[in-house]
């Protein structure tokens, strides 16, 4: 397994899709294709970070065949102003989303009313530049931005979104949003049965 223990986040991530994306334009190789698999409030609870609690066997794969960081910090401690984050590729203070939340899906009564961030110009979505390179952008199919994301984001972006409709040939990005570890969803099934004992879950120092 390789590892970085330089400092890092998922921006790093980003620059990395760029530039081999970038390279690849200017050269006469083909532009590789991108699957993003995104997860939430996982926690370091793999095998790989030396947490054996969960097995993890394709998650393990996917370690060793690629690049596990483990020295990586996050812009934000909650969700959405993380995601203004990442799709952006700036600090969720600098686009304006740092507040949790500003779109609320649906409205409730007695909170704040619901309202879109707008990035300071010059500031995108990064798979619109994707989409300029060429790209199939497809997104399945979380978006929560903190704003809503122009039609120039996504060529699809809808539970049933898949790079399978991009032309013959055409490189794509893929989004896959797997919801089932976020703790919204966590709670919601908390009369569910457990796969984990928790008394052999290891806990942080704090």
């Amino acid at each position: 397994m390789k590892k970085t223990n330089t400092y890092s986040s998922i921006i790093l991530s980003l620059a990395i899709i760029f530039s081999i994306g970038i390279a690849s334009a200017q050269s006469s190789e083909p532009l590789p294709n991108i699957l993003w698999i995104s997860c939430e409030d996982l926690s370091p609870h793999f095998d790989f970070y030396g947490d054996n609690s969960v097995p993890t066997p394709n998650l393990t794969r996917l370690s060793k065949e690629g690049i596990t960081y483990d020295n990586v910090f996050t812009t934000a401690g909650v969700c959405a102003p993380s995601r203004c984050a990442i799709i952006t590729g700036v600090n969720q203070v600098t686009a304006g989303g740092h507040n949790m939340r500003t779109l609320l899906i649906p409205e409730k009564p007695g909170l704040p009313k619901s309202y879109s961030i707008v990035p300071p110009e010059g500031i995108k979505a990064f798979p619109e530049y994707l989409r300029a390179k060429g790209y199939y952008c497809t997104n399945n199919s979380k978006t929560d931005y903190q704003f809503v994301a122009p039609p120039t984001v996504w060529d699809e972006s809808s539970e049933k979104a898949s790079w399978r409709n991009r032309r013959k040939g055409q490189p794509f990005f893929a989004v896959v949003n797997l919801m089932v570890t976020h703790e919204s969803q966590v709670w919601m099934r908390k009369n569910h049965s457990m796969h984990v004992d928790p008394s052999k879950v290891k806990l942080p120092p704090f």
